[in-house]
């Protein structure tokens, strides 16, 4: 018998090693999968709050150990005390409240005029929701899963869905419904550096985040927008231009800038180099007030000159290209699409004028660029404001306030042009909408960038400034709202994907909303 329970004392004994170094194998793949998945007391809790038990999924660990060195799945144990968090600050214990009054930028915080000071976890709970509103999405792009491989009906049925719809490819937002916008407000786009005066030109630069300002304090400003910081990258002053007209060329490489002067400069937004042009060869005009740039790679410039001459400009050499002539006084100049094969143009005598801009050839061949359509714009009041969306919509604004709305065919206006060729006098069109929202002139017209929002404003009214739906003709309720600091806007820009909105006002400020229908800038 004493035999018997040595020999199995000394299996036991054996044994034992194994048991352990069994525990030791385990017990570093437990450390190892609590660092790549998180630790067992992050699992999930059973029981209340008091008596808290967790499941340790793992299996593993110096506490599951039973005491005969065994290992056990799926027991039970005590939930161990919460890693402490790495975004809290002893100090901020000390802050009793804080004044949401103090400055502007914390006013968005409260939600009602009563509320004035709040403690600071509320303070920061607060903070917290608004970045969650505003740029959560954004910065956590990259956080994202991948989404699901294609194969699966609902998949199969989408795709077949865009491609049987006429809908362009490259929205980001889908189709936006009317009523209400959803629009958040930014950090001003130029608040490292506001204007001195008012601000006549914002653009964004076609293929990036980089936004420009320019106005009659002679300055053109570039800002990197992110709607957080919004950093100034460069600044030029311009000693002898009030800046009245600035815009991408190019491609964006260049800005051209002009005003109520004979002459106009080109920067190298590349080279940081300002070129000064005398004016165009043969014209004695005195101002260039108004100048628009063709969009895409396209270097034509538009220009509107005295006695109602429209004169054309390579920007690439700076010169003349072509003289358009319209019988009233030329004020609103716009291009067709990004190809720049039609140029639309209207002033004192409300008639809408289409040159077909095609017989240039090359630009700057000198190539003839007859009227291939003319018609009079619905009210009869001499036209402010012109804007051509990328779907075949276009806007006519008049000084009475009217934005006219007229669909007149994509792809350049080529067939729709020759086709409703008219001579002069003929049967005005009708438009499909008339917007009677503002009652002064609307000079500052923009579509968004699938031609599904307008931005319209004037700078004769404050506050004057409406978003419409294009696709059932309403205006927004929501947006703006009497609070809104509008001010006199002179100038607004989308981003490239409409994204963010741009609008400068009376006060040197630019005004910066992110429109959460949009993903991306």
């Amino acid at each position: 018998m004493m035999e018997r329970s040595k020999k199995s004392s000394g299996k036991k004994k054996k044994s034992a090693p194994d048991v352990r170094a069994t525990a030791d194998i385990t017990e570093k793949e437990a450390r190892m999968a609590a660092e790549l998945f998180g630790k067992p007391e992050d699992q999930v809790l059973f029981g209340n709050q008091d008596e808290a038990w967790v499941v340790d999924t793992l299996g593993a660990g110096k506490d599951d150990a039973s005491p005969g060195g065994t290992q056990s799945s799926g027991r039970k144990r005590p939930r161990a005390a919460a890693p402490k968090a790495a975004w809290v600050d002893e100090d901020d214990e000390a802050i009793e409240s804080v004044d949401l009054t103090a400055t502007n930028r914390l006013r968005k915080l409260r939600e009602s005029r009563a509320v004035v000071e709040v403690s600071a976890s509320d303070f920061e709970e607060r903070l917290r929701s608004r970045f969650l509103a505003t740029q959560a999405e954004e910065h956590s792009e990259w956080a994202k899963l991948p989404e699901a491989l294609s194969g699966a009906d609902g998949d199969d049925d989408e795709a077949r869905a865009r491609l049987q719809s006429t809908a362009s490819l490259t929205r980001t937002g889908g189709r936006m419904g009317p009523g209400q916008i959803d629009m958040i407000r930014c950090k001003d786009a130029n608040a490292a550096e506001p204007s001195r005066s008012v601000v006549r030109s914002v653009a964004f630069h076609p293929k990036g985040e980089i936004l420009l300002t320019a106005g009659l304090d002679k300055t053109l400003r570039f800002f990197s927008i992110d709607g957080t910081k919004n950093a100034k990258v460069d600044g030029v002053f311009f000693k002898d231009l009030p800046i009245s007209s600035a815009a991408w060329t190019g491609g964006g490489d260049k800005v051209v800038l002009s005003g109520r002067r004979p002459f106009f400069y080109m920067y190298d937004a590349l080279a940081g180099k300002a070129t000064k042009v005398p004016g165009l060869a043969g014209r004695g005009d005195k101002s260039l007030e108004k100048l628009v740039a063709s969009p895409g790679e396209g270097g034509l410039l538009a220009v509107t000159l005295k006695d109602g001459w429209v004169g054309l400009v390579d920007a690439r050499t700076s010169r003349l290209a072509a003289e358009l002539k319209m019988n009233g006084t030329a004020r609103s100049l716009c291009f067709s699409d990004s190809s720049a094969k039609f140029l639309l143009a209207s002033g004192g005598d409300a008639d809408v004028y289409t040159f077909d801009l095609r017989g240039l050839g090359s630009i700057g061949g000198g190539g003839a660029c007859p009227c291939v359509s003319k018609w009079g714009n619905e009210g009869g009041t001499p036209t402010c404001g012109l804007a051509m969306a990328p779907t075949g919509q276009l806007a006519v604004a008049a000084e009475s306030g009217v934005v006219n709305m007229y669909s007149v065919g994509g792809g350049g206006l080529i067939e729709d042009s020759l086709a409703h060729k008219e001579a002069a006098g003929g049967p005005a069109r009708v438009p499909w909408k008339r917007a009677m929202n503002l009652t002064t002139g609307c000079e500052a017209l923009k579509f968004s960038h699938d031609g599904q929002v307008l931005a319209m404003a004037s700078r004769f009214g404050k506050n004057a400034l409406r978003m419409m739906h294009v696709g059932s003709g309403t205006v927004f309720s929501n947006w703006p709202t009497s609070k809104s600091p509008l001010g006199y806007v002179f100038s607004l820009d989308f981003s490239p994907n409409s994204g963010y909105f741009a609008a400068g006002n009376d006060k040197g400020k630019v005004l910066l909303y992110r429109l959460k229908h949009y993903s991306g800038l």
